[in-house]
């Protein structure tokens, strides 16, 4: 056993289940015990000179736990090479011992100070031995293989791809002074595009993509807002607004009563909060694409942007002069 306690009520969503979090949080701290039981009492302390970094885990959440319920966890070693080792926690129901949920964890064996991995000593590797068993079936991954995960991430991938040395130190771009006109959105796609090539080192269809891929989702994004910000102003509160002065003179001439009159300003009311509703979804779309297209370029990229856009603007009025 490395952990034992219960579930207190602020740790539990509206519908009275323990949230996800606080399952990880258990996990952690019966990592601690489970160190101390591989001999490392003091991982996770100030002056640990060893310690257990989590590098994977797989969870399977198996019966909710409930507020003031007890918990408890159990924990072992399933395999353990040079430096890392393959855990097993199970957190069961203290009452009824039913597993809650089951932990499968890849942790490396590091120096507390940097980090740095390093071979278990003899002691860990004896005690570990005594704590071997196999992930049972109900802490099996019904679709995953718990085998090491292969990152997709390299320098060969990178470079298929068209990502030159210079493009991956520029990745994270800082924001701009200012958004440009919203009418000239056709010219910034376009010079993006060119500007990226140019300033990145990327390939053409890589550039176009990251550069644009924002603005175009914001883009769109604003094109549907307004849409509906029409819907509402110029069909659904004029034809509410109608209907409304209808059964006004329904009930002028007594041919409906007070409350057909009432439910008709009622849907008066509810198409001008629905027009509100529209205006400020169009506003946040709106400053949603200016931001966009801020944070899209690098301040290099902007000028050059901008210098292209200029020297285009330039040529067309020349071109339109002659």
């Amino acid at each position: 056993e490395v952990w034992r306690g219960g579930v207190n009520t602020w740790e539990c969503d509206e519908m009275g289940h323990m949230n996800v979090r606080f399952y990880v949080t258990r996990a952690m701290e019966g990592l601690v015990g489970l160190a101390a039981a591989l001999g490392m009492p003091k991982a996770y302390t100030p002056d640990a000179g060893a310690s257990l970094i989590l590098r994977e885990q797989h969870i399977r959440f198996l019966r909710e736990a409930h507020p003031g319920g007890l918990l408890h966890m159990r924990a072992a070693v399933v395999s353990m090479d040079e430096t890392e080792a393959q855990v097993l926690q199970v957190l069961y129901h203290t009452a009824t011992g039913e597993p809650a949920a089951t932990y499968v964890s890849r942790v490396s064996h590091i120096t507390a100070q940097d980090a740095r991995p390093f071979p278990w000593t003899r002691q860990t590797r004896a005690l570990a031995a005594g704590l071997t068993v196999a992930v049972p079936a109900y802490a099996a991954p019904r679709g995953l293989d718990l085998g090491p995960f292969e990152t997709q991430a390299s320098l060969a991938r990178a470079k298929a791809l068209g990502v030159s040395p210079a493009a991956a130190r520029n990745l994270v771009l800082a924001p701009v002074a200012g958004a440009p006109d919203l009418s000239e959105l056709t010219a910034w796609r376009r010079d993006a595009a060119i500007s990226r090539r140019a300033v990145a080192g990327r390939s053409p269809e890589l550039s176009r993509a990251h550069a644009l891929a924002a603005v175009d989702s914001a883009a769109a994004a604003l094109a549907k807002a307004e849409r509906g910000l029409r819907r509402a102003r110029d069909h659904d509160l004029p034809l509410a607004q109608r209907a409304h002065q209808a059964a006004v003179r329904s009930l002028q001439a007594g041919e409906a009563d007070k409350a057909d009159e009432l439910a008709a300003q009622g849907a008066v009311m509810d198409a001008q909060l629905a027009l509100l509703d529209a205006r400020h979804v169009a506003g946040t779309a709106t400053a949603d694409l200016e931001d966009a297209l801020r944070r899209s370029f690098e301040p290099a990229e902007t000028r050059l942007i901008q210098t292209t856009m200029t020297a285009e603007k330039t040529r067309v009025a020349v071109d339109v002069a002659r």
